[in-house]
Parts: structure tokens; C-alpha cells; sequence
């Protein structure tokens, strides 16, 4: 985003400033630039669907690649027709996509370092798959938060509607793990069984 920043402001200065541009170096260099930029974002594309990280360097290669090609175009402009303006014009451009591409990456990156729920997951229906499950009277004080993108937790109370054994817990407890697992992504879980216990039963307990 940084980068980006500087990008507008060496492009204003080239509005301001027009100079004349070698065509046929840009070209090639350009090419250079889009043949390592495409071979190094085919080899980690499938890791960026995974992992934030890998996501953030597959978009600095496919931002660089995307460069490469709008300097490519205007490396031929300029050679054929000297449009010295359209170095900037694409300088302006392509930071605008690196800027957006990465203000997402930032959002859910500051998402998890703050220990939010994850975008895709909605504490509500995770609530209402819990309580159709047999014996559970209802599901508050929920905590649900990423410690990346792979690795969700869950936490909260249940509330059953028989007072039944510790032992005979671990049915309901499996029941509830193989939801969250297969319905929401959820491996890592902690629940606290309690039989009319708490007065208050709000989904998300407000200190």
C-alpha cells in the first residue's frame, strides 16, 4: 500500500514532467519482468488459496505481471506513436489494483491479529445447526475466532434439556464436533456443558 503511494506520486511528477522514454528498452525489459513474474505465480497458485502469505506474495507477482504487460502496451506506444503520457496513465492504474487487492489482505489480516469471527462464518446459523442436535436446549456465550485461515476456534456454552452423566456428554460433544467440522471448517472446539445453569443465555454474553 506503501508502494502504491509512491507510485502516484512519481506518476503526478511525470504529468507535471514529461521525459522522453527509450521504447524498445521498456519493451524488453518489460518481457523479462512478465516471463518471471508469470513462471513464479504459476508454481505457488495453488499454496495462495490456502494461506495468507502465499496469497500476499501470489499477488505481488500477478500485480507485477499485470505491470509487465501494461508496460509492454506502452512501450509499443511510445515507440510508434511517442505517447509519453501513457507511462504514467499505467503507473497510476496499476496502483490502484495493487492498493485494493492489498487493503483486502490487510482487513483480514488485522481481523485475526484482533481475534474477530472470520468473514465467512456466522455465529447465528452455527447456533442454529448446534440446538436441532439431540438433548441441547440451547447454545450461548459463544466465541468463535481464526488463528489463521485454516485454524478456527470455537468456544461456548450448552445448555442440555436432561441432566444426564459427564460420560454421556460425549455423544452430544460428538455430535456437535462433526457439525462445526463438516458444515463450518471448524476443528478446534471447546464446549461447556450446563444444565439450567446460566441466567443470562444471550448468543454473545455483553460484559
Amino acid at each position: 500500500m506503501i508502494i502504491s503511494v509512491f507510485l502516484f506520486k512519481e506518476a503526478y511528477s511525470k504529468f507535471r514532467y514529461p521525459e522522453t522514454i527509450n521504447g524498445v528498452i521498456v519493451i524488453w525489459v518489460a518481457l523479462i519482468g512478465l516471463i518471471a513474474n508469470v513462471v513464479g505465480a504459476y508454481l505457488i497458485n495453488k499454496g495462495s488459496h490456502e494461506d495468507m502469505n502465499m496469497k500476499s506474495t501470489y499477488l505481488h507477482l500477478i500485480s507485477d505481471a499485470l505491470s509487465s504487460v501494461g508496460v509492454i502496451i506502452g512501450g509499443v506506444l511510445i515507440y510508434y506513436f511517442n505517447i509519453y503520457w501513457i507511462d504514467p496513465l499505467l503507473t497510476i492504474i496499476i496502483g490502484l489494483y495493487v492498493l485494493k487487492e492489498s487493503y483486502e489482505i490487510l482487513k483480514q489480516a488485522a481481523n485475526i491479529l484482533m481475534q474477530g469471527v472470520p468473514e465467512n462464518i456466522n455465529i447465528n446459523e452455527i447456533v442454529k445447526e448446534i440446538e436441532e442436535i439431540d438433548n441441547v436446549q440451547n447454545v450461548h456465550h459463544v466465541h468463535v475466532w481464526g488463528l489463521n485461515e485454516r485454524n478456527i476456534f470455537f468456544e461456548g456454552h450448552v445448555n442440555l434439556k436432561e441432566d444426564i452423566l459427564v460420560s454421556e456428554t460425549v455423544k452430544v460433544y460428538g455430535n456437535i464436533e462433526h457439525e462445526l467440522k463438516e458444515h463450518f471448517g471448524i476443528k478446534h472446539i471447546t464446549i461447556q456443558f450446563e444444565y439450567n445453569y446460566c441466567d443470562n443465555i444471550e448468543i454473545v454474553k455483553i460484559e
